[in-house]
């Protein structure tokens, strides 16, 4: 991202009266022990590999965020 990076973006979400309890899916092609740790400090939930399938990401979606049938 060019003016801030994703932990950036993590950090004023949480710090946001209404976005706060959204859920955070870090997607990076960082090293996972760096994504943990300062993803830690940015209150992110959950991380999925870039490189990974995208089923993988889909999975953390769902389980983060589930979204019942239309009307419910």
């Amino acid at each position: 991202m060019p003016v801030c990076d994703g932990f950036a973006v993590a950090t004023a979400i949480r710090e946001s009266t209404y976005l706060a309890a959204v859920p955070i899916i870090a997607y990076s092609s960082l090293d996972e022990a760096e994504v943990v740790e300062r993803g830690r400090e940015a209150q992110i939930d959950a991380f999925c590999r870039k490189g990974n399938t995208l089923h993988c990401l889909f999975e953390l979606i769902e389980f983060m965020a589930p979204v019942g049938p239309a009307g419910t």
